[in-house]
């Protein structure tokens, strides 16, 4: 069964799907989307489809970069929400304003070559774990899900600032 996504809003742990309008309470921000495109990545390799990381770079160099990345702290993101009526559909729309700094944060990250290309595969194996706990390959896979996830809902990234997960992760690299 083929499952497609409509663009989403992410925000304070609930998802809002713009047509139709539908509110789905997680206990994470995004959990069921990412469940989902977990297994859409999967379908068909349920055999081979954890555990393939997929850097640009070998173990030293990615180490050597991610020691690179500058830190962030935890903070709060300000986000405006509207809704716009179009016709009988009312629609969320939303404008999420990133600081330089976080901006900075996101193209080092790009540029420093740190970004896991099958970090929806991988995200299983590191999700019920604490950061503590994780591995060189999977806080950088957790950093990716975190940055790529913005393209597909506004505030992803706003949501794991404010709850201090990317922090976390920068003082495990």
């Amino acid at each position: 069964m083929k499952r497609r996504f409509l663009k989403c809003l992410c925000l304070a742990g609930v998802l809002f799907f713009t047509i139709p309008v539908v509110k789905i309470n997680a206990l994470e921000t995004s959990a069921t989307e990412i469940e989902i495109a977990s297994e859409m990545a999967c379908e068909g390799e349920k055999d081979n489809c954890h555990s393939t990381y997929n850097f640009k770079l070998d173990k030293e160099n990615l180490k050597e970069n991610a020691k690179k990345l500058p830190k962030l702290k935890t903070q709060k993101i300000e986000t405006e929400i509207r809704e716009i009526t179009d016709g009988d559909i009312p629609i969320i729309d939303t404008s999420v304003h990133y600081s330089g700094e976080i901006l900075s944060f996101i193209g080092a990250f790009e540029s420093l070559h740190l970004q896991d290309y099958n970090y929806l595969r991988n995200y299983d194996t590191y999700k019920h774990k604490k950061i503590e706990e994780l591995s060189l390959e999977e806080t950088l896979s957790y950093l990716t899900f975190i940055i790529r996830g913005e393209r597909f809902c506004d505030g992803h990234i706003a949501y794991y600032l404010g709850n201090g997960t990317i922090e976390k992760l920068c003082n495990n690299l």
